[in-house]
């Protein structure tokens, strides 16, 4: 059983676990502002305002009756990420529970830089989460997902700039990501895809022996 509560929700009380998921992928393309805040407030907004920094929303679930509270970020980095310095943006890819890769549908270059640079910076900086929060850490991984957004334009663009969902269905197998095509325009398939994320961190977090909030605060 799922139940979820928007980030205006202030009653956090029986709260158990508290997970960060990033959301990563080229800028300009509207996938990330747009995910959060389709998952955060249920809106979608044609006209944007691009990420400068860095977004930041947080959302509440209650899944097989355990509350969780998930923030979600989105972060700029100059000239999608090839400007990236270690030293100054090292935090951003420290302590996660899950990453969310997204790119367009209809723009074969914002999932190639999934493949060949976002996907490989963030494996190759991503920080351990404090191993004391872990009876078994050595099992805790970060859940993984590779979503495609704007399935409802396939139809009406060039199909030859349109990524085929089977390559990157078998991208992410590759990986060990779970996969899932949506529009955010239509809100299709979006909930089905973030309840999905969350389930697998619990899962994982969990099998782990993830502390909880209150374990946590009393350390």
């Amino acid at each position: 059983m799922t139940n979820t509560y928007n980030n205006n929700n202030n009653n956090k009380e029986g709260t158990k676990y508290k997970f960060k998921i990033h959301l990563v992928g080229d800028r300009y393309e509207g996938c990330k502002t747009s995910f959060l805040n389709v998952v955060c407030n249920n809106s979608f907004n044609l006209e944007y305002t691009h990420t400068t920094i860095w977004d930041y929303m947080e959302k509440e679930m209650e899944i097989n009756d355990i509350r969780i509270s998930v923030a979600i970020y989105d972060y700029f980095f100059p000239n999608d990420g090839r400007e990236y310095k270690a030293n100054e943006h090292r935090a951003n890819f420290e302590y996660l529970h899950g990453i969310v890769f997204l790119y367009s549908i209809t723009n074969k270059e914002s999932f190639e830089n999934i493949k060949q640079f976002w996907y490989k910076e963030y494996i190759k900086k991503y920080k351990m989460i404090d191993k004391k929060y872990f009876k078994k850490p050595k099992l805790f991984k970060p859940t993984i997902m590779i979503i495609g957004n704007k399935s409802d334009l396939r139809n009406e663009s060039n199909q030859s700039e349109c990524v085929n969902s089977d390559d990157a269905r078998s991208f992410a197998s590759s990986i060990g990501a779970l996969f899932f095509e949506i529009s955010l325009r239509e809100n299709s398939n979006v909930e089905t895809a973030y309840t999905e994320m969350v389930k697998a961190i619990l899962t994982n977090y969990e099998i782990a022996g993830g502390s909880s909030v209150s374990e946590i605060s009393t350390n």
